[in-house]
C-alpha cells in the first residue's frame, strides 16, 4: 500500500519537473557551452601528447581512439548545445507571440483562396506548432548524449578489436602454420565483422532486427556479447525510451543521417587551384623540416633543421625516434638490450628495472647506424650523434651538429636516409635503407 502511495507521488513530481525544465535546461545549456569552448585548449594539448607518444609506441592506433572519441563527443556536444539553446530561444519567442496575438488568424489576413486553401492545410494551429519545438528541445539532450555513447561504443570496439587481432598475431603462429594462421584469423574476421553489422543496423533501425522471431535465438548471443563489449548497457534506458513512441522513433533515425552530416559538413573544404599539385613532389618546399614555421601545435615528427636560412658555419639536424625503428635495430644489433619496457608507467610505483640494459653508448651506437646524412648528394663522413629530448613538446630523437663551413652561399641540399626492415615470406629479413628527408637550406 505504502509503495502505491509512493509511485503516483513520483509521477507528480517528474510531471512537474518536466514542466519547469526548459529554465534548468537553458542555465545548464549556457554554462555548458562556455565550459565545452573553453576546454578545446586542453583537448588540443592532449591530441599533441598522444601524437608525441605514437611516434615511438607500436600499437599507435590503440591510444589515438580515446582521443578520436573525446574530439568527437567534443563536437557534437559543443553543436548540439548550441543548436539546443537556438531552439529554446525560439520556443521562448515563439511563447511570448503567442501571448501578444494568439493562434494565427487567416480572416485577419484576407488571403487569396488559393493561399488560403494552400495555407490552412499545411500550418498547423500555432499551440501545436509549440508543443512541436517542445518535444524537439526536451529530446536534444538526450539526442547528444546518445551520440556521444554511440561513439564511445564504436571507439570501444575497435580497441577490442586490436587487442584480439595482436593477440592472434601472437599466438597463433606459434601453434601452426603461418597459411593456417592467416586463415583462420580471416575467418574470425569476417565472423566478428558480420556481427557487428548486425549489431550497428539494429542500433540504426530502432531494434528492428529483434522483432525478427526465426532470427532471435541467433541474434541473442550477439546481442549479449556486443552490449558488453561497448558497454551499451550504461545508456540501454535512454534509448529505448525514445524510441518506444512515434516522435522518439522519428529522432531515432536521424541520428546517423545526422552524425554523418556534421563529420562531412566539418571535414569539407574549397580548393580553387587546379595546377597546384595535391602530391607530394621534389620541388615542395614542406614546412615541417624548420622549426621556426612549426606552430605550438604542431610535433615535430620530420627530420627537423631551424631554419631554411643558415647564418652560422654549424647546421643542427633533428631526427625524430619513431616506432619503425625499433624493428631496424633489432636486426642491425641482435645483443643489444633494450633500455626499458614499452607501455603505461605509474610515476607513484617504483618499479625495478630487470632488463639490465646495454650501455647507454651501445645504444647510440646502434641508433645511429639507422641513419646516413647527405649534403648536395654527398655522404657527410662525420656524423656524431647524441640522445635528445626536443624542447618543443619533448619528441625523443638524435641530435646531430655538421660543420657547413666548407659550404659556399646559396642553395643547398640535405638528405636523410633511414633504415628500414624488408620482411620477406620464406626469406630472410634483410635492412634496406630508405629517403626520410631531402629538402632544401639556403646558407647565408
Amino acid at each position: 500500500m505504502e509503495e502505491e502511495n509512493k509511485q503516483p507521488k513520483i509521477s507528480q513530481l517528474l510531471e512537474k519537473l518536466q514542466e519547469e525544465s526548459w529554465q534548468l535546461e537553458l542555465l545548464i545549456s549556457g554554462f555548458a557551452i562556455f565550459l565545452v569552448a573553453s576546454s578545446f585548449e586542453k583537448i588540443r594539448e592532449l591530441i599533441i601528447q598522444v601524437n608525441v607518444i605514437g611516434l615511438g609506441y607500436g600499437d599507435n592506433e590503440l591510444i589515438k581512439i580515446p582521443v578520436i572519441i573525446l574530439l568527437s563527443a567534443w563536437l557534437f556536444l559543443l553543436i548540439n548545445l548550441i543548436f539546443h539553446v537556438i531552439l529554446r530561444g525560439f520556443w521562448i519567442a515563439a511563447i511570448g507571440l503567442r501571448y501578444v496575438s494568439g493562434d494565427i488568424n487567416f480572416e485577419a489576413l484576407r488571403l487569396a483562396p488559393i493561399f488560403d486553401r494552400y495555407l490552412k492545410k499545411r500550418l498547423p494551429s500555432f499551440d501545436l506548432f509549440i508543443e512541436k519545438l517542445e518535444k524537439i528541445c526536451s529530446v536534444v539532450f538526450a539526442f547528444t548524449f546518445i551520440i556521444i555513447f554511440m561513439f564511445i561504443s564504436i571507439g570501444l570496439f575497435f580497441v577490442a578489436i586490436t587487442l584480439l587481432q595482436n593477440g592472434l598475431n601472437s599466438i597463433l603462429p606459434k601453434l601452426m602454420a603461418e597459411s593456417l594462421a592467416d586463415k583462420i584469423k580471416f575467418g574470425i574476421g569476417i565472423v566478428i565483422f558480420c556481427c557487428a553489422f548486425i549489431y550497428f543496423i539494429d542500433f540504426l533501425t530502432l531494434s528492428r532486427v529483434k522483432r525478427i522471431k526465426w532470427f532471435s535465438g541467433i541474434y541473442y548471443p550477439i546481442y549479449r556479447v556486443f552490449s558488453l563489449i561497448t558497454l551499451s548497457f550504461l545508456y540501454r534506458s535512454l534509448y529505448y525510451n525514445l524510441i518506444d513512441e512515434k516522435f522518439g522513433r522519428r529522432v531515432g533515425l536521424l541520428i546517423f543521417p545526422y552524425v554523418l552530416f556534421i563529420l562531412t559538413f566539418v571535414s569539407m573544404k574549397v580548393d580553387s587551384y587546379k595546377y597546384f599539385p595535391a602530391r607530394n613532389s621534389s620541388s615542395e618546399i614542406k614546412h615541417e623540416h624548420y622549426l621556426d614555421e612549426l606552430t605550438e601545435h604542431d610535433i615535430v615528427d620530420e627530420v627537423n633543421i631551424p631554419s631554411k636560412y643558415v647564418d652560422s658555419d654549424f647546421l643542427e639536424i633533428f631526427i625524430p625516434y619513431k616506432e619503425r625503428h625499433d624493428k631496424a635495430i633489432e636486426h642491425l644489433c641482435p645483443d643489444l638490450k633494450p633500455d626499458k619496457t614499452l607501455g603505461i608507467k605509474f610515476s607513484i610505483l617504483i618499479l625495478s628495472n630487470d632488463l639490465k640494459p646495454s650501455p647507454v653508448d651501445s645504444l647510440l651506437q646502434c641508433v645511429s647506424n639507422l641513419h646516413q646524412v647527405f649534403l648536395n648528394d654527398s655522404l657527410y663522413q662525420q656524423t656524431e650523434y647524441h640522445f635528445y629530448k626536443h624542447p618543443h613538446h619533448a619528441e625523443n630523437g638524435l641530435i646531430s651538429v655538421l660543420d657547413i663551413s666548407h659550404l659556399e652561399r646559396g642553395k643547398h641540399i640535405l638528405k636523410v636516409n633511414t633504415a628500414n626492415l624488408i620482411s620477406r615470406k620464406n626469406q630472410q629479413d634483410s635492412i634496406a635503407f630508405y629517403v626520410n628527408a631531402n629538402f632544401p637550406f639556403w646558407k647565408e
